[in-house]
Parts: structure tokens; C-alpha cells; sequence
């Protein structure tokens, strides 16, 4: 109960004092950069969710009959901090020779495991308030939720963990994760062991275990693999006795390459290991019951293990190679040089073969890599499982589940002392786009057909191996030199920040548009380097494959704007965006003139919130511009001025000596979204006159809308009282089409007058040449004001043509998903209905399958084929009725539903 209460009482704390708190208190996640990764207040990991790479790969699991939504590229089950010391004391003063403990009894398992521990804090620190995403005037779900905003970050976030453990020692672990390119296949985990005696969430009482020296401690971290999840889930390979991972350390040897010499500038034997990294991928599991290829790499075979939208058949779905390794050590708790001996050990061993040792057995070979112990002839460190002659990752007896370790140590620890070390975490390996390009090549292979090799796929997988060391080095080395140079260890070149976002769906296009972080200055330098933005576009998915679409400013040749329409889009699709900014490379102290570009996942759209450009009905208004106004003012026997401003102007325009006209528009609506209902402008023409005289009055102004050989009877003007004056009216209106089309106005009346026109084009100018006419002299110091509104009524007359209205596709033939809406692989569209009808859908014996209510304005709506009573349609013809109070429309579509999961596995399809 105790750690129940500590928990309940963080999320109230954080959510009264921090507003930007969002619902953190027993896990916490990190999803800035392309390596994601969740873990606990216990942090012993995130599950299957650890160590996303690429992140953002959500996908619905429906092993043992749940559908359950999840991220889908993890590479770790669990994973965590262990840590072992000798002759300890217990509360009671009882002494045990050896004692072990970690954050779960699934990290090292035996008997005697002091594991868990009790919270003490776990905050998200961002360096800058998290950019907001609007879609559709509604506000995505924060990507981002955080307890603090911290500007002088190394990093742009950072996960820190606090708690306390059984043995007597308070740990921090911090995990620093980044944003941009240059570092978002990596984190920094930085590590505080303090021997405070603490052993409950409460840091400020009497020590539980108050003076006790710690003798001969080792820590160590390590994870339980399975690289990745989805391949992983798709054969089984997730759990002990079942995994296919291969694990192997590189930097035995280490001391040999630095010689007398530094991280930096090495002096030692050029040959020997340069970097110190245990890595983890995926190998061929022979168990499987899909054994007629090599699995290495998991190549999608839409097993019914996950839903759809599948991966095109061969797509690689565990390309990764995942790697941790030493940056930072201690030398002693009195000594904060780095030890670069360590670690002093790097063992793997299965999960199941540890679950009866005992705690010394367990000290000796996680801590002091003694093999001995297991009957093997190794001190420090293990060879890897092919270096021993194993052929079978999954061995469920010698190899399945080789969960690796890497341990420093071991420190003397008096009372209060602390012990710091600093980790590197990465993923890489091939990107989504080769994954895909190569695995379609081996699957079709595979058919029979042209394409590559299993050892010509897994060569090309070996390259995820090269691809994670370059990112070990460049991490590494990042590391030390900003020590030579006195910048934070952690330090990395910054991009500007990412711009909020905000997007509408259009007639047949998208608006963007984001907010202006032209003036924001480098975090390092504090100088202003901002360069420009560019936009990115996914169909379908919303991690799917983006492309960038747009970019101003830099050497663009496009100015710095703050908005863009996309009009390359399709109606009926969903899009999902992100804007970045980048500066000019003028304050990257790394690499000077290279510029930097913000992360992409900081404002990209959430997956359950696209924006879908529609068409709007015929004749519906969609659009007022009312953007610029232009007027002329005559008087007689004298000169005149003409003049155009914005709307959102008042302007006093002298005429003369003894004339002024005085203008004002309020409230101004430069756009109507289809199916709102009642927005007005208001007008308000105002002449002051400083002499008798008399005047003549033009002035225009402009709409836009959808008009089709209709009548334009939803314009009103109403006109104020002008009885004594003497005013001379000639409008002018400007009618736009949101499409070409053939348009034809009539019967155009404006305060008693009425127009004929008739014209063929996308711009149609009507005007009054006789105008209506009121007749008074003016008098010294009148003042005449004419108020006007436009109005657009509820209900516009429309003439939609039902003949249009057709079935997208038609047939529906799930075999061609390809061709149809892949994100969603069941739906179907109505094109071109009225703004609001009722769609029916019957079999051909007159059931009722389906009631669909159009009620949003556009001239589109979807159905997912599932039935009024929650059942997925089967094979046939089918039979719409639509009804709308502009007439009924009745049609048929077919669908063609012959897929089978066996299908599927033989690679029929897709």
C-alpha cells in the first residue's frame, strides 16, 4: 500500500503544479526521435514497447483472440539495472555472503533475487514546450506529455527514473534522448548509485539500513531480446525457450586499440576493437512452422498474428541491430576519472537455465564473469553464441533467450557514497523503404519468379551491423570531444524548434499552416540561425513513407511563409503531415555550415486523427473572399480617388477639401466551411460632408461560391434607410467556382433590381450600369451611413445532379487492395451526394445491410462493408438507395470477398 499512496500522490502534485503534466506517473515514454522507448518507476523496461526503432510502427495484435493496438517495433521484453555486493546485512542484521538484486526477477533470475524497490520519482523534461497539432479546428492528443520544461537541457528530452532498492541503494537513471537527424537513433542513460541505506520512497526519513559499508559491488544492465516485436510475434519467437536472437560483444580488446592513447587519438594496435558495444539481432528460427525459407530478418508472410494493413509480402520486419555499450565509469567512489577497463564483465546467458541459481552462483557469473560456475573455461568475458559453435539462435537449451549483460565494478562503498557511469543505447539497421524493396525481391523469389537469395537477403540485413557501429562511433566520439572542449558530455548540435501545426481539410486540397519560430535562437549560442521550413506528406499511414512536398526559405528560392496549400491530393484519402525547420548551419559547432533540421516526429499528425480532402456538393458556398475591397468616390464638378484595402481596415479617405468618406468591414470571415450555417459580413459605408454638395457613390465588392446553372437566390442585401440622400449604387459582384466548370448566374436581385447574365467561364463579373438611385442635396455637417449585410442562408439552393452519384470501387475486389484505400482495406466511397441524404444499402433479396446518415456537408461518405449488426459483409450485389429532398438515386456495386488467411501465407496476393 505503501507504494500505491507514493504514486497517488505524484500525479496529484504534478497535475496542480505543473499545467503541462499529462496523466505520467508509473510509466514513461519517450517518443521524440526515431529510437523510442517506454520504461517504469521500477524501471525494468517497457515490455515488448522497448527500444522502438523505427518508431511510430503501431499495429493492432490479435494473438489469443484480442485486438490489441500496439507499438510494433520493439527489441526488448524487459531490461533493467542489477546490481551485487558481498557479506551484505539485512534489516534484522542477518549477513549473506553473497546478495543480489535487480528491478525484476526477469532480468537475472535465481533464487534469493532482492528485486523491485519503491518509486521515488519519474519525470519527462523537455527543453521546449512541445508544439501543438490541430486538426480540423480539434487538437491532436499530445504527442509529447511531460512534468517539466527545463531550457538549459542538454538533450531536447529527457526520462528520469528515481527509486529505491532493497539492498540499500537509491538509483537515478536518466535517459537523454534526441530530436533531430544527428542523434535520434540514440540515447544517453546516465546512472547515480547512492548508498544511503534507503530502501523506501522516502528519502527524508531514518535510513532503513542506516551504516553499512558495501564490499565488492558490481552493476550491471541488460535486456531480454526479441528483435523486433513484430517479426517477432509473427512466429512465436517472443517468449523463453522461443526466441531467434544472436548476441555478441565487440571491445574485448579494447585497451589494446587505445594503447597509450585516448578515445579520440588512439595509439594502440589499429586492428583491435575500436568501440565497446553488445549487440543483439534477429537469426533464423528453425522451429518455426513456416520453415521452408530462412527467417533471418522475419520477412512478412501476414500471419494472422497481426491485422491488416499488412506489410507487402517479404517486407522485413526485424531489421534491427540493437547495442549498449560503456561511455562512462567511476573510477572509485573517491575518483570521478572514466575508467575506460570497464566493463570489467560482458556475459550472456538464457533466461530459463538462471531461474534455480542460487545468489552466489549468480554473483560470480553476472559480476565476475566467472564461467567456471556453469562449467565453462572464460573469465570476464563470454564468446558469443556463434564463437562457442552454436548454429541455432533459438537452441531452447544453449542458446534461446541470450539475454546479455554488460557490469562494472566493483567499488567499495561507504555510507552515503555514490558511484556514477554513463551508457550509450542505439538501434539501426536497413530503413523501412529497403526493408520493403529487398524483402518484396526475396519474396518473389521465393514464388518462383526473379529476385535475391537467402544469403543475399541476409547479407543485405548484416548492414543494419555496419549501420549501428556508425552510429556507436559517432555517439561516442561526440561524447568525448564535447568533454576536450567543455561542452556537456550530452551536447549535441540543436536545430530551431518545430512550429505548431495546423491543419484543415479543403475542397480537393489541404491548408497548412504553422506558427512563426523565425526569431528563436540557438540553444547553445543563444545566436539566431533560423534558415527555413519544409513539409512532409504520408498517405494512408501515418508511418508510412513521407515525402517532402514543400520547403521555403535556405536556398529554396521560395520566401519564409507560414502557410501552404496542398492541392496534389485525392479525395476520399487520408494525409498525414509534419513541418520541420532548419537553420543555417552557421552555429553547428560540429560540423560548421551543415545544417540542422528539427525532428520529425515533434509535429507530426497523430495516426487516428487524418485529414481527408473531400468535394462539396454542387452549388454548395464554400468560400467568401472578401480579401480587398476597391471603391471610387466622385463628386461633382471635381477630381475623384480610388483606393483598395484590406478588410480589416478602418480608413478616413479625404475627397476633397470638403469631403470625406469614412469605411469600415466588421466582422470579417475570409472563409465559410461547408455545412456551417449562418456567417455574415457586415458593411458599413459612412460619408461625412464638411459642405453642401452632392455625390455620387460606386463601390464593389467580391464573393466566391459554387454556383451551377442555378438561381442565386441565397444572396441577400439588406439596405438601410437612404430616402433623402441621393446615392448612385453600380455593384459589381465576382463569382468563382471551386472548380472549372460551365456557369450560369440569373435572377441576380440586389435591393429591388434585377440582372439577367449568362456566361461560360470560372470568372463571371455582373454589373448594374443603371444602378439604384435616391436623390437629396447634402447639408453642412451631415453624416450619411448605409449599413449592408451579405448573408449566407442555412440552406442554399441546390440542384445536385443524383445522376453522378457513384461507388468507389466498383466491384470491391479484395484481392486488388493495392488499388483500393490500403490503410483501410474494406472501405468503400459514395461520390458526389448531396450535402445531407440517407444512404440505405440492401442485398438483392431486399435485406437492410446498412442505414449511413450523410450529415457533413461534403459530397462524400465512406462505409467499412460491417453491417448494422457489427458483421463484415460477405460476397454479392448489393443494392444504395439514396434519398435527399433534391430527389432519390438507386444503384448497385459489387463486392468480391475471396480471401482466406491460407491464401495469405502462400503469397497469392499483395
Amino acid at each position: 500500500m505503501k507504494k500505491r499512496y507514493s504514486i497517488i500522490s505524484l500525479v496529484i502534485m504534478f497535475a496542480i503544479v505543473t499545467p503541462g503534466f499529462c496523466q505520467i506517473a508509473e510509466v514513461g515514454k519517450l517518443e521524440i526521435g526515431e529510437l523510442w522507448h517506454s520504461d517504469e518507476d521500477i524501471p525494468s523496461g517497457g515490455w515488448q514497447v522497448g527500444y522502438q526503432w523505427p518508431g511510430n510502427v503501431v499495429r493492432v495484435k490479435t494473438t489469443s483472440g484480442l485486438n490489441e493496438t500496439i507499438l510494433a517495433n520493439g527489441c526488448a521484453r524487459m531490461g533493467g539495472l542489477s546490481c551485487g555486493t558481498t557479506n551484505w546485512k539485512n534489516r534484522v542484521g542477518s549477513v549473506f555472503p553473497y546478495a543480489v538484486y535487480s528491478v525484476s526477477e526477469s532480468v537475472i533470475e535465481h533464487t534469493g533475487n532482492l528485486a523491485g524497490g519503491s518509486p521515488i520519482h519519474l519525470k519527462i523534461v523537455m527543453r521546449r514546450e512541445p508544439p501543438v497539432v490541430t486538426v480540423n479546428g480539434v487538437k491532436d492528443v499530445p504527442r509529447h506529455p511531460y512534468t517539466d520544461i527545463d531550457p538549459n537541457l542538454p538533450s531536447d528530452a529527457m526520462m528520469s527514473i528515481r527509486w529505491a532498492s532493497k539492498i540499500g541503494i537509491t538509483f537515478q537513471q536518466d535517459y537523454y534522448a534526441y530530436a533531430a537527424k544527428n542523434g535520434d537513433s540514440y540515447m544517453i542513460l546516465d546512472f547515480h548509485a547512492l548508498n544511503n541505506g534507503n530502501t523506501d520512497n522516502n528519502e527524508n526519513d531514518a535510513p532503513e539500513l542506516k551504516d553499512q559499508v558495501l564490499t565488492d559491488v558490481y552493476f550491471n544492465f541488460g535486456i531480454q531480446p526479441h528483435i523486433g516485436f513484430q517479426g517477432s510475434e509473427q512466429n512465436g519467437a517472443v517468449w523463453e525457450g522461443r526466441t531467434d536472437d544472436w548476441v555478441e560483444y565487440y571491445g574485448e580488446n579494447y585497451l589494446d586499440f587505445l594503447g597509450s592513447g585516448t578515445p579520440l587519438n588512439p595509439a594502440g594496435d589499429p586492428n583491435a576493437d575500436s568501440l565497446r558495444v553488445f549487440m543483439a539481432w534477429d537469426g533464423d528460427n528453425n522451429l518455426d512452422s513456416y520453415t521452408e525459407h530462412d527467417d533471418t530478418g522475419d520477412p512478412n508472410r501476414n500471419t494472422t498474428n497481426w491485422a491488416e494493413p499488412y506489410p507487402t509480402l517479404g517486407t522485413f520486419l526485424s531489421p534491427q541491430y540493437w547495442g549498449m555499450g560503456i561511455l562512462h565509469a567511476d573510477t572509485d567512489v573517491n575518483d570521478e576519472t572514466n575508467d575506460l577497463s570497464q566493463p570489467v564483465t560482458t556475459v550472456w546467458h538464457p533466461a530459463l537455465k538462471a531461474e534455480s541459481w542460487t545468489a552466489d552462483i549468480g554473483y560470480k557469473l553476472f559480476f565476475e564473469g566467472d564461467g567456471s560456475v556453469i562449467g565453462e573455461n572464460w573469465q570476464r568475458h563470454r564468446p558469443s553464441p556463434q564463437e562457442m559453435g552454436f548454429t541455432e539462435p533459438n537452441d531452447p537449451v544453449n542458446v534461446c533467450r541470450p539475454n546479455p549483460y554488460v557490469t562494472i565494478g566493483p567499488y567499495e562503498m561507504p555510507f552515503n557514497s555514490e558511484i556514477h557511469w554513463t551508457m550509450l543505447v542505439a538501434v539501426n539497421g536497413l530503413s523501412p523503404e529497403k526493408c520493403e524493396e529487398y524483402g518484396k525481391q526475396w519474396w518473389e523469389a521465393k514464388q518462383g519468379g526473379d529476385g535475391i537469395t537467402d544469403m543475399e537477403k541476409n547479407a543485405l540485413l548484416a548492414t543494419g551491423r555496419d549501420s549501428l557501429m556508425k552510429v556507436f562511433s559517432t555517439a561516442t566520439k561526440r561524447y568525448f570531444r564535447n568533454i576536450e572542449n567543455g561542452r556537456h558530455p550530452f551536447d549535441t548540435p540543436d536545430a530551431p524548434p518545430a512550429p505548431d501545426l495546423n491543419v484543415t481539410a479543403g475542397p480537393k486540397s489541404v491548408f497548412l499552416s504553422w506558427s512563426d519560430v523565425t526569431e528563436e535562437p540557438d540553444p547553445d549560442t543563444g545566436v539566431k540561425d533560423f534558415a527555413g521550413y519544409r513539409i512532409y506528406r504520408a498517405r494512408d499511414l501515418n508511418y508510412g513513407r513521407y515525402e517532402m512536398i514543400w520547403e521555403c526559405g535556405g536556398n529554396s528560392g521560395v520566401p519564409v511563409a507560414h502557410s501552404f496549400v496542398d492541392t496534389l491530393v485525392q479525395r476520399g484519402f487520408g494525409y498525414f503531415y509534419y513541418v520541420t525547420s532548419y537553420d543555417n548551419g552557421s552555429q553547428n559547432w560540429e560540423t560548421p555550415g551543415e545544417s540542422v533540421e528539427s525532428g520529425k516526429y515533434l509535429n507530426m499528425m497523430q495516426r487516428n486523427s487524418p485529414v481527408i480532402p473531400f468535394l462539396p456538393p454542387e452549388n454548395a458556398v464554400v468560400e467568401l473572399n472578401v480579401e480587398n475591397l476597391a471603391f471610387k468616390v466622385r463628386r461633382s464638378n471635381s477630381g475623384g480617388s480610388f483606393d483598395t484595402v484590406g478588410v480589416s481596415h478602418h480608413l478616413d479617405i479625404p475627397v476633397d477639401d470638403n469631403t470625406t468618406v469614412a469605411y469600415d468591414i466588421k466582422p470579417v470571415y475570409s472563409s465559410i466551411p461547408i455545412a456551417d450555417n449562418h456567417y455574415p459580413i457586415y458593411v458599413e459605408l459612412s460619408l461625412v460632408l464638411d459642405d453642401t454638395a452632392t455625390a455620387n457613390l460606386r463601390y464593389a465588392y467580391n464573393y466566391s461560391g459554387g454556383t451551377n446553372k442555378t438561381t442565386a437566390d441565397f444572396i441577400q442585401i439588406v439596405q438601410g434607410d437612404a430616402a433623402k440622400n441621393e446615392w448612385l449604387f453600380d455593384e459589381s459582384f465576382n463569382v468563382r467556382n471551386n472548380f472549372p466548370t460551365a456557369t450560369r448566374i440569373t435572377n441576380i436581385f440586389i435591393g429591388g433590381a434585377g440582372w439577367d447574365y449568362e456566361g461560360f467561364a470560372d470568372n463571371i463579373v455582373i454589373e448594374n450600369d443603371n444602378g439604384i438611385q435616391f436623390s437629396d442635396n447634402f447639408n453642412d455637417g451631415d453624416f450619411s451611413s448605409n449599413p449592408q449585410w451579405i448573408e449566407i442562408n442555412d440552406n442554399p439552393v441546390q440542384i445536385p445532379n443524383l445522376n453522378k452519384i457513384i461507388v468507389v470501387p466498383n466491384p470491391y475486389y479484395d484481392r486488388a487492395v493495392l488499388n483500393n484505400y490500403s490503410a483501410e482495406p474494406n472501405k468503400i466511397m459514395f461520390f458526389n451526394l448531396p450535402g445531407q441524404c440517407t444512404i440505405r444499402i440492401f442485398t438483392v433479396a431486399g435485406d437492410l445491410v446498412k442505414t449511413i446518415h450523410h450529415t457533413n456537408g461534403t459530397s462524400e461518405e465512406p462505409w467499412n462493408q460491417v453491417t448494422e449488426s457489427n458483421q463484415l459483409v460477405f460476397t454479392g450485389v448489393y443494392i444504395y438507395h439514396v434519398q435527399s429532398k433534391y430527389g432519390e438515386k438507386t444503384g448497385k456495386f459489387i463486392i468480391i470477398r475471396t480471401s482466406t488467411q491460407e491464401e495469405r501465407d502462400l503469397g497469392f496476393f499483395r
